[in-house]
């Protein structure tokens, strides 16, 4: 896998994960 790819594969991880977060910052917050 080259480094092109890796950034990829982190780049969408890191926004599911901000999606995902933020889902949970609001359920708590309502």
């Amino acid at each position: 896998m080259n480094v092109f790819n890796l950034g990829t594969v982190y780049k969408c991880i890191l926004r599911l994960f901000c999606q995902t977060a933020r889902q949970i910052f609001v359920n708590l917050h309502t």
